[in-house]
This record gives structure tokens, C-alpha cells and sequence, in this order.
């Protein structure tokens, strides 16, 4: 068995596409924790951040991925920066709306992603971490000038959310309608695909949460590195999310999808095990 590892991070994007560079201070600082993970644990590791993290790139070497990786494999894939989202065109979101990673050219929308998950084969486990706030409702704002917020109390911290606010997001939207239509056709036509590996998803937060980018790393990723504790950590996938659930407030709740057959033996797994 071999593990193959992609991660991202992007503390700035495009300012051309998003009307600013969206700056975060810590999603690069994260994309370099979860490789050093991976790298420790046996994986081949590649990194992309921020102007290297385009939707093209990523997708060539997701794709990569695919095509090397064979049943028994573990592909983990990171993810730290912007999220936000954007209105639902083909009718497969309860909520009418479809969850984005923020790259560093576009959005990519979860459906996109989905396309691309169906290209692993039969057998194949991908593990994803997913530091980045999927509401979309607030962006970029301080933290110190919510004195309640319960992520980063202190004003003097200065600390960020990561998600771009609805409005803005759908602004970015219009202003780029071809590209983005465009995107929502692929991504039509990719999520019909059949999702064939086993896929577990970590999320920092839930879909209407936003999610801290913290002090040296994420909110979410702090605790995370913290209960893995440099490898010191024995359980399971399961154990895990419940620690780490038990550790953030309820106002950043951690969020697991599991997809795909076989799901209970990856659960059962010690974190980032080849």
C-alpha cells in the first residue's frame, strides 16, 4: 500500500477575481502541518500555495492522484483557506446552495470536487481536511470586534474568519457568470459519476458555522495538531472526530461525511496509517 498526499493553503487570492486578495494570516502555515503529518507517516507529499493553488493546477494534480493510486492506497487531501458558496443550479443542495473552496483564480464548487473524487478507483481510501468555513455569511471579519465570539475573545489578536460573506460571493458570481457557468456544466456532468473509493471528510466546522483561522495555524487545525500530538495519538478516525469535537465550541462544530462501501474499517483506522 502506498500513500499519496495534495495539500493547499492559500493566505491571499486573486484579487482580479475576488475584488481583493482576501488575506488570511495562517492557511499556508496549515498546508505545511498537515504535509509534515504526511511526510512523517510515509506519504509522497506535494504542496500548493496560494497563486500555485488554481482550480487547473489542482485538478491536474488530483487527477494525478487518481490515475496512480490502486486499491489499499490512502490519498489524503488538505484544504485551508476561504470557503463560501454559491447558489445550487442543478437542484442536488437541500439548502440551494453549493459549498466552495475559494482557489486562488475561482471558487470550485463542491460538485466540481465531487467529479473529481469519482475518478478514484475501487478500493482507494481519501481522507480530507478541510480547514475553511462553509456558510459563506462572513468574511474576513475581526473576531476582536465580536467581544462573544468565543474563537478569539481577545481584540488585541486581531484574528480573521475564513469565509467570504454570501453578498460578496455572489457579486463574484455575476461578475464572472461564463467562467462560473461554465464550472456548474463540467460539474454537472462530473457528479454523475459513481463515487467508487471510500471517501471520510474532517471539516472545521459545520456548513452554517464559520470557521477561525487562529494563532499559527486555523482554529481547527491547532486542535487537531494538538490531539494528534506529533504521532502520540493511538485511536481511531472515530475517536478523533470525538475528541476534536469535544474540544471546539459550539459555535465551531466539526463536521465527518463518510462516503462510499467499507466505511467502517477506514473509521476503525489510527489517522494518516498507510
Amino acid at each position: 500500500m502506498t500513500g499519496y498526499s495534495l495539500h493547499m493553503g492559500l493566505n491571499r487570492v486573486s484579487a482580479a477575481h475576488y475584488g481583493s486578495d482576501q488575506a488570511l494570516k495562517n492557511p499556508v502555515a496549515d498546508a505545511t502541518a498537515m504535509a509534515a503529518i504526511a511526510r512523517k507517516c510515509g506519504f509522497e507529499v506535494a504542496q500548493l500555495a496560494d497563486a500555485n493553488a488554481t482550480v487547473g493546477n489542482f485538478a491536474r494534480a488530483l487527477t494525478g492522484l487518481a490515475d496512480k493510486a490502486i486499491s489499499g492506497d490512502l490519498v489524503f487531501l488538505s484544504y485551508a483557506g476561504h470557503g463560501s458558496n454559491v447558489f445550487d443550479r442543478n437542484g442536488d443542495e437541500t439548502d440551494s446552495l453549493d459549498e466552495t473552496w475559494c482557489l486562488y483564480d475561482r471558487m470550485m464548487l463542491d460538485d466540481e470536487l465531487y467529479g473529481l473524487y469519482t475518478l478514484f478507483r475501487p478500493g482507494v481510501r481519501l481522507l480530507i481536511v478541510s480547514d475553511s468555513c462553509h456558510s459563506g455569511t462572513v468574511a474576513r471579519i475581526i473576531a476582536g470586534d465580536d467581544p462573544d465570539h468565543p474563537l478569539h475573545p481577545d481584540p488585541d489578536r486581531g484574528e480573521l474568519l475564513r469565509g467570504i460573506p454570501e453578498p460578496q460571493a455572489r457579486a463574484i458570481y455575476r461578475a464572472n457568470a461564463d467562467d462560473y457557468e461554465d464550472a456548474a456544466a463540467l460539474a454537472a456532468a462530473g457528479a454523475r459519476g459513481e463515487l467508487r473509493c471510500v471517501l471520510q471528510l474532517f471539516a472545521a466546522c459545520q456548513d452554517d458555522q464559520l470557521a477561525g483561522d487562529g494563532i499559527g495555524n486555523g482554529f481547527f487545525t491547532t486542535k487537531l495538531l494538538n490531539r494528534w500530538a506529533d504521532g502520540a495519538w493511538s485511536g481511531s478516525y472515530t475517536e478523533l472526530f470525538g475528541a476534536l469535537t469535544d474540544d471546539m465550541p459550539r459555535q465551531q462544530k466539526p463536521a465527518r461525511q463518510i462516503l462510499g462501501d467499507n466505511t467502517d474499517a477506514f473509521q476503525a483506522q489510527r489517522p494518516f496509517s498507510i
